[in-house]
This record gives structure tokens, sequence and C-alpha cells, in this order.
């Protein structure tokens, strides 16, 4: 018996082949009608048979409207806007990464350059404008390291988006362009930061800059400079903190961040001192705790106090309701092996005693 096709009447991709192009151009202009995003995106389609610079081109032209726009975005419109920058980010990091990385390093640029203007727009509170522009700063880094661009000129644009992290959209981006940035690229970049922090600090009360942008900028500096000097020295990274923003060591986040360095550099002496100065039951503080107790769990391990480690484990467990915690607690494998051996012993137990079936 022969395979049936698809119903003639069935809403699918070989049926609609069938009308042919006339009639589906027919149709997709009936059902744009009124439809500004599926205009759009039809135009897009069209620029894309030209090239990447029609493309280009096209997206530009969007991204200068939503620029331009100054009106609030309830949760629904913001939605709306998300789902097509998403196909804007899809078509710089496909078709025009491919055909030209420099001019999508370009692109990505202005789209995150929009970022400060359109969260100020909507009620971000629960961060899905900023959550998106940090996966548009990952697709950034991402398409960089194949651009041809000088890293000093990257370097100026990432010391840019550091000092106007208004809204932490840019907290991701010097870890996001470290690898196209380089060793050279780093180390201009961190030649701004200190110049920046040097002027602010030495200013009196004629500031070059606005007080605000300063403090504001000043903790992204200290974790810029951190990344920058990178892959991994402690004291560096301890510095930025110690010496210019010693509270900052206070937030168990951070003192997790840097202890976990200190550790690696074998100070785990040290990184103990710290964590302890940040315990978040000391500092009535439950954001971070959790990667507080990884870093002091990693400094008790490096030091062979296993002991502690596993009390650690077992109270964090307790406190915060962490399964990952409670699995690791030798206590818990202790039970489990123990309900296995039983286990197995009675299964074994019951076979011996089964009659054999002939």
């Amino acid at each position: 018996m022969a395979a049936k096709g698809p119903a003639s009447g069935s809403l699918n991709a070989m049926n609609l082949e069938a009308l042919g192009a006339a009639r589906l151009a027919e149709l997709l202009m009936t059902l744009c009608e009124g439809n500004n995003a599926s205009r759009r995106l039809l135009r897009l389609a069209l620029a894309e048979q030209k090239g990447p610079l029609e493309m280009a081109r096209e997206l530009r032209k969007r991204l200068a409207s939503i620029a331009r726009a100054g009106s609030l975005l309830d949760d629904h419109k913001r939605d709306q806007l998300v789902r097509e920058l998403e196909r804007q980010r899809q078509a710089i990091c496909g078709p025009i990464a491919a055909h030209d990385a420099d001019l999508a390093v370009d692109l990505l640029w202005e789209v995150l350059e929009l970022s400060g203007g359109l969260i100020e727009r909507c009620d971000d509170r629960d961060a899905v404008l900023r959550d998106w522009f940090h996966q548009a700063s990952a697709a950034l880094g991402q398409v960089a390291v194949s651009a041809r661009g000088k890293p000093q000129n990257l370097a100026d644009q990432v010391y840019a988006a550091v000092v106007s992290n208004s809204y932490g959209q840019f907290d991701p981006i010097v870890r996001d362009l470290g690898p196209a940035l380089g060793g050279d690229g780093l180390a201009h970049l961190r030649l701004r930061l200190e110049t920046l922090r040097q002027r602010s600090s030495s200013s009196t009360t004629t500031k070059t800059q606005p007080d605000w942008v300063v403090s504001s900028a000043m903790p992204n500096i200290a974790d810029a400079l951190g990344d920058a000097d990178a892959l991994g020295d402690a004291e560096a990274y301890l510095a930025e903190y110690r010496d210019h923003n010693p509270e900052a060591l206070n937030v168990p986040a951070i003192a997790a961040k840097v202890a976990e360095r200190l550790t690696k550099a074998d100070r785990a002496e040290e990184a103990l001192i710290l964590l302890q100065a940040a315990d978040p039951a000391l500092r009535q503080r439950r954001t971070g705790a959790e990667a507080w107790c990884d870093a002091r769990l990693a400094a008790l391990e490096a030091l062979g106090r296993s002991d502690e480690a596993q009390a650690q484990r077992w109270d964090f467990a307790l406190l915060e309701l962490s399964g990952r915690h409670l699995r690791n607690s030798p206590r818990v494998r202790h039970r489990q092996l123990a309900w296995a051996s039983t286990t197995m012993q009675s299964a074994t137990s019951a076979s011996n005693t089964c009659p054999t079936l002939e």
C-alpha cells in the first residue's frame, strides 16, 4: 500500500511550496498589512539577497528608529523588542559575520549602545533586557575573535562600556572580549582605567567628570582591572579592592572571587582570613552565600582540613537547602553506601533461597 502524502489542506512547507512563488508573495503582502514586525522581517530577508552591506543598512535604519523612540515600554512591548533584537543578533552573527566579521563587530556595538536608553524606558526588575544584552556581549566576544580590528581600538570601546555601565548591562564585557583584546588590548585597557582612577582621585572640587559617573564606574573598574590582569594574578586582583575599594571585600560574592584566586596561588590561609571577614552570617547577606561557601571549601581542602570542609558542607546544606552541598556531604554518601550495601545483601540472600527454575 503506497504511503499517503500530506493532506491537501494541511498547512506545511510542502503544500505551501506548491502554491508557487507568485501566490506566496501575494499572501505574504496580505499578512504584512498592519504588521510592522513582519514587514521588517521581510525587508531583512530581501536585503540578505543583496549581501551583508545591504543587510547592515537595513539593520542600522531600524536601530536608529529604536534609538529615537522615547515611549515607555510595558512588559509586552519589552518582550516584543527583545524578540526583534534577537532576530537582529542572529542576522549579524550569521550571514553578516560569515562574510564580514569587522562589520558584524561594528553592528553588535551599535546594538549594545542602545542598552542604557532601553533599560531606562521600561521596568526591567526581572532583568530581561539586561540579560539579553549580556548574551549580545558574549556574541560580540565570539565574533570579535575573527575580526581584524586593532586591539587598542577594541579596548577603547570596552573602556567606554565600562564607564557607562549604569545598569549592569556591561558587567561581563571585559570577560567576553578578553580573548579578542589579547595582551596588548588588555594592557591598553588597564592603562586607560588607571588614568581615569588617578584623575578622579586627584580632582578637587572641580571634577573632570560628574561625581556619579566616577563613583558608579569604580566597582566596575576594579573588576575590569582584575580581569585585565587576568589570567590569575592574585595579588593584582586583591590590590584592586584592598587599595581602592576595601569595603567591597566585605561583600561575600566579591570576597569569594578574590579568595578563589588566592587559593589557586597557594595562599589559602589568606583566603580564609578574607572570607571570615565577609561571612554571610555575620553580614546578614544571603546574596553570594553559595559562592562564599564554595570558596571557603576550596581553601579548606587546599590546606588539608577535610573535616572542617565536611562540616561546612553539612551546615550550608541545612541552612540553604542546597542539594549540591548535601550530595557532597560524606554523611549523606555514607548513608547512601550503607543503603546500597543492605539492598545488595538482601538481593543476594533472596537469590540464594529462590528455587532454580528448570
